[in-house]
């Protein structure tokens, strides 16, 4: 079994895509920490705070009375979620150290979190599709013959690797966005409680990464190949869109998007939305993968590989 690991391992850590995303990460950090310095200007915390309380009560304003449709037509957490994101936008005076948080959980895909699952759920879905196209995974099966072992070596070592990328990514995020804190910006805020609610954030999306990780390796074991994994990801994409036009709490509370971005934002407002907790969530989309890994394991045993 260790020798197996290990050969996976080494097979993911030589794809050529993994190294492009990892380059990618970082150009894409540095670039990110240099433009918020640049932007930012410096600010006492007294401006801060009243800068702050001008905007509160200006989303105050807009939940009372100036939503469009009026506020009787529209369920409070909506009015207030488009209020804060869309009509009354954060005004950046300074940058604060503690919206470092906000950048990696994000709403409405705005932050981190989306891309990281996404490209999670490409490299595992790139890394077995690989394995077919190459045929290399005919060559394995000829000194590892038991399937379901080789199986779920690779949709776990998939799953494990995206886990630990998605942890580093996030650590070098804020670690570049550090700079314009101190320089340019304030740390104020940030102490203990604030670092938990970031590690836990940070751990909450590496988990739902590796989730999406091991789904796409799956789907590649099913439709041996990279293209029939992402294809069947779009389809799935475009039926929950159609969903989501129906905004029907019933159906809502069992879409995958949903489920993780409930997850991601630990969000109570979203829990009484879809009437489901964050561990409810995160019990319903481990549960789609490994029902998903399951019809790998099932098809990769029965069909002919040669």
């Amino acid at each position: 079994m260790r020798a197996l690991l290990r050969v996976e391992v080494r097979r993911l850590l030589a794809r050529r895509l993994v190294r492009v995303v990892a380059a990618a990460v970082v150009a894409g950090s540095v670039a990110t920490g240099i433009a918020v310095l640049a932007t930012s200007r410096e600010a006492t915390p007294a401006q801060v705070r009243i800068a702050e309380a001008e905007r509160q009560r200006a989303i105050e304003q807009c939940v009372s009375d100036g939503f469009n449709p009026p506020a009787t037509q529209a369920d409070a957490a909506d009015r207030r979620e488009f209020c804060v994101n869309e009509a009354i936008p954060a005004g950046q005076i300074t940058f604060q150290l503690t919206d470092v948080l906000d950048i990696l959980q994000g709403t409405d895909g705005k932050g981190s979190a989306a891309p990281l699952v996404i490209v999670s759920l490409l490299l595992g879905a790139s890394f077995v599709g690989a394995e077919w196209r190459s045929r290399g995974l005919h060559a394995q099966l000829g000194w590892e013959p038991r399937r379901p072992r080789v199986a779920a070596t690779k949709v776990g070592v998939a799953a494990a690797a995206v886990f630990g990328g998605a942890l580093l990514a996030q650590a070098i995020v804020a670690v570049a966005l550090v700079p314009a804190a101190i320089l340019r910006g304030t740390t104020q805020g940030v102490d203990a409680g604030w670092m938990l609610s970031v590690g836990g954030a940070a751990l909450r999306v590496a988990l739902l990464s590796a989730i999406a990780g091991a789904t796409g390796a799956s789907l590649a074991m099913i439709g041996r190949s990279t293209a029939a994994a992402l294809g069947a990801v779009l389809v799935y994409g475009l039926v929950e869109l159609v969903v989501r036009g129906f905004e029907d709490p019933a159906w809502l509370r069992w879409l995958a998007g949903e489920n993780g971005g409930l997850f991601v934002v630990a969000d109570p407002a979203a829990s009484l939305r879809i009437g489901r907790s964050t561990i409810g969530a995160l019990i319903v989309l481990a549960a789609y993968a490994f029902a998903i890994f399951g019809v790998a394991i099932a098809s990769f045993r029965a069909r002919d590989v040669s």
